[in-house]
């Protein structure tokens, strides 16, 4: 557990461990079967967070909860990660506030993600062991007044492995600040523009603040 710290770091230098040479992070989590890492400040890194190396059949589950990130070059990292939770974050002012690479099966909820370059990026890796992004449920976050707001690869993957860019049991999507659709009969989802930001998104964007959780 990594509980109510602030870690500071320097963008400018790397760290390299064999084969793998990325700017240095503030907390790296690699080839573990879970933790909690909430409460904490985490700023000026290369990497925020970098969790990476999760085998998909392991019983892996990590929480990452309330945490602030902020001005590092990429705020979360999640590398070949599953079954996890990212929830209740403040993630801003990065060049990019969560990147997944070949991920599958985390639930991002709650979150703020604001101005940010790129607010949410999902792209694939080349050498992506068997893994692909897949199956993660993204829902109930701020996406609020990043340059770019989100970023997939592949957002209409074939064979039905796509994300769920909402609540599947309650149709509820997110908060997104550039949603210009409206609400036509009152129960604070909007119902045109749909889906948001174009297809294979959110097709329940939340425009009452008030259904924030």
């Amino acid at each position: 557990t990594v509980d109510g710290i602030t870690i500071r770091g320097d963008t400018g230098s790397n760290c390299c461990t064999g084969y793998d040479c990325q700017p240095c992070a503030g907390i790296r989590v690699f080839c573990s079967n879970g933790g909690v890492i909430k409460n904490n400040i985490i700023t000026g890194n290369g990497y925020g967070i970098i969790i990476k190396d999760t085998d998909p059949n392991w019983d892996f589950s990590l929480l990452f909860m309330d945490n602030e990130v902020y001005n590092n070059s990429v705020g979360i990292k999640f590398h070949y990660g599953h079954s996890s939770d990212i929830k209740g974050n403040n993630i801003h002012s990065n060049s990019t506030g969560i990147l997944f690479i070949d991920t599958q099966s985390n639930e991002v909820s709650a979150n703020t993600i604001e101005s940010n370059s790129v607010g949410f990026q999902l792209q694939s890796d080349q050498y992506s062991q068997g893994f692909a992004n897949r199956y993660n449920g993204i829902y109930w976050n701020k996406i609020m007044n990043n340059t770019t707001q989100v970023i997939d690869d592949a957002p209409c993957p074939t064979g039905g492995e796509q994300h769920w860019w909402y609540h599947s049991g309650i149709d509820q999507g997110n908060i997104w600040s550039d949603y210009t659709g409206i609400d036509t009969n009152g129960d604070g989802i909007g119902d045109t523009n749909i889906p948001h930001p174009s297809s294979c998104y959110d097709p329940y964007p939340i425009i009452n603040s008030d259904m924030d959780n």
